[in-house]
C-alpha cells in the first residue's frame, strides 16, 4: 500500500515522491471528490487502460487534488473538469515520455543496492525505451542476470558464481574419439563458418583479427556445451551480437544470451517455439485484424506465415536498423506480455500489408514483397501499433484459452484488465492445456 507521509492513518493514499512516479508513467489521473471533507477516490489509469483505485473513506483527497493541480501546471498537462467533483489530468501522449536514463535508473536504487518500483521501471521502459548509456545495466535485470529485489551483495555473489560456472563449461568438451566428440567437431565447424559471415558490416564484430569475433565464437561454443540438445543452429550468432555490444562482459553476456534464447522462437520450450508463436499470431490476426486474416487465408498457403519466420527467429534484427532493433528489444524484454513479439508481427502486417490486399499476389510473391520491406519500416510506428493491439486484446471480457500465453501479464496494476478465458473443452468440464 502506498503511504501519504502527512497522514499515514488515511487508507490508500500516496506520498509526493510515489505519486510523482505514478504521474510520470500514466495516461490519466482522476480525482473523484465525494464531499467537503476530502473523501472520495483517486483513479490512476495507464497506457493499456489498467487502473488503480485508491479510496479515501475519511479525508485527504483534497491534499492530493492540490498536489495534482500544482504538478499539472509545472508539467503543462491537460486538465479537464467533467463536473464539480471530478478533476481529470492527462500527463500527455505516450510518445512524449523520455527514454530511461542512467541517472533516472540510479534514483531507484535503495541503500542496500536493491531496485525499488520494479513495475514502474518496467512500464517506463516498455513505453519509452532505454538510453544507450543505461542499457547495459538495465538489460542485466530484464534478462534475469539480476533480480530487482537483490541487494548489491547478492548480485556480486551471483555474478561470481555464474562466472565460475561459465568458466567451467570448457570442462564439458566431449572426448575426441566418441560420437559426442565427433558431433562437437561438426558444431565447431558450423560456428566457425557462421560467425565469420555474421554482421559483416558491423565494425564491432567484423574482421578476422577483431577480438570480438573470437569472443563471439567462444560464447557460441560454450553455449553448445551448456545446451547440447540444441548445440548450434543458424540464427544464434545473430541474436548474440547485440547482447555482446550492450553487456560488454563475456560471462554476463553468456547468461543474458541464455535467457534471450529461451524466450525466442529458437527456444525448445512452449509457448516460445516458432510454431506456437505462429499459431498465436494467426489467432490474433483472426480476432483483431479479420480482413488481413481473410486475405492471407485466400492467398495460397500464406496463412502458414512463412513471411514472419525471419522476423521471429531473429527478433526483427534484419528488418530494422541496429539502433531501432535495440529499442524494439527494450520493449519486448519489458513488456507486460511475455510474447510481445507476436503483437509486433501483427502490427507490421497491419501497417505494411494493406497495399498487398489490393493486389492479387501469390504466397510466393507475398514472401518476396515482405523481404523487400527490410529497412523500410518505421520502428516507432510499429511499436505504437503493437501496443495498441495489445490494449485492444485486453478489452475483450472473454478470450479463448488458446490466447492465454499472450496475456500472462506481469504487472502491478489492478482493475478488471484480466479477461476470462474459456473454450469448448473447458466448457465441457475438462481443463485444457492452458489450465
Amino acid at each position: 500500500m502506498l503511504q501519504w507521509k502527512s497522514n499515514a492513518s488515511i487508507a490508500g493514499v500516496v506520498s509526493d515522491e510515489a505519486l510523482t512516479a505514478v504521474l510520470e508513467r500514466v495516461q490519466c489521473v482522476k480525482v473523484l471528490i465525494e464531499g467537503a471533507n476530502g473523501k472520495g477516490k483517486l483513479i490512476v489509469t495507464n497506457s493499456v487502460s489498467d487502473h488503480m483505485i485508491f479510496s479515501f473513506p475519511q479525508s485527504g483527497l483534497d491534499q492530493i487534488a492540490s498536489f495534482l493541480k500544482r504538478w499539472a501546471v509545472q508539467q503543462k498537462a491537460d486538465i479537464t473538469r467533467d463536473s464539480v467533483s471530478l478533476l481529470c489530468i492527462v500527463p500527455g501522449p505516450l510518445h512524449s515520455r523520455t527514454k530511461l536514463s542512467l541517472e533516472c535508473w540510479t534514483k531507484y536504487i535503495t541503500d542496500t543496492g536493491a531496485l525499488s518500483h520494479e513495475a514502474w521501471l518496467q512500464q517506463h521502459i516498455f513505453e519509452a525505451g532505454v538510453r544507450d548509456e543505461a542499457r547495459g545495466e538495465v538489460w542485466r535485470f530484464l534478462l534475469s542476470l539480476h533480480n530487482f529485489s537483490d541487494t548489491l551483495q547478492l548480485r556480486c555473489d551471483r555474478k561470481r558464481l555464474l562466472a565460475e560456472e561459465y568458466s567451467g563449461l570448457r570442462n564439458k568438451v566431449p572426448a575426441s574419439g566418441s560420437s559426442e566428440g565427433q558431433r562437437f567437431i561438426e558444431v565447431v565447424e558450423e560456428i566457425e563458418k557462421d560467425a565469420e559471415r555474421t554482421d559483416s558490416s558491423n565494425p564491432f564484430i567484423s574482421g578476422s583479427d577483431n577480438p570480438n569475433m573470437a569472443v563471439l565464437k567462444r560464447l557460441l561454443l560454450n553455449y553448445a556445451l551448456h545446451n547440447p540438445a540444441m548445440g548450434y543452429i543458424q540464427g544464434l550468432s545473430e541474436l548474440l551480437v547485440p547482447i555482446m555490444g550492450v553487456i560488454r562482459d563475456e560471462s554476463d553476456t553468456f547468461w543474458c544470451f541464455d535467457t534471450l534464447v529461451r524466450r525466442s522462437a529458437l527456444s525448445q520450450v512452449a509457448p516460445y517455439q516458432m510454431y506456437h508463436q505462429l499459431a498465436l499470431l494467426r489467432e490474433l490476426l483472426g480476432l483483431l485484424l479479420p480482413s488481413l486474416h481473410s486475405y492471407l487465408s485466400h492467398t495460397g498457403d500464406a496463412l502458414k506465415l512463412a513471411c514472419c519466420h525471419r522476423w521471429l527467429l531473429l527478433m526483427f534484427k534484419r528488418e530494422f536498423s541496429k539502433d531501432a532493433v535495440l529499442g524494439i528489444w527494450d520493449c519486448i524484454l519489458s513488456a507486460p506480455s511475455a510474447l510481445f513479439q507476436v503483437f509486433i508481427c501483427a502490427a507490421m502486417m497491419s501497417l505494411y500489408f494493406t497495399k498487398f490486399i489490393k493486389t492479387q499476389l501469390t504466397s510466393s510473391d507475398l514472401l518476396i514483397q515482405t523481404n523487400a520491406l527490410s529497412g523500410r519500416m518505421d520502428s516507432v510506428q510499429v511499436l505504437q501499433k503493437a501496443k495498441l493491439l495489445y490494449s485492444q486484446l485486453l478489452q475483450y471480457p472473454t478470450l479463448p484459452c488458446s490466447l492465454k500465453p499472450l496475456v500472462k501479464v506481469k504487472t502491478m496494476w489492478e482493475g478488471p484488465r484480466a479477461p476470462t478465458f474459456t473454450c469448448q473443452q473447458c466448457n465441457k468440464g475438462t481443463p485444457c492445456d492452458q489450465h
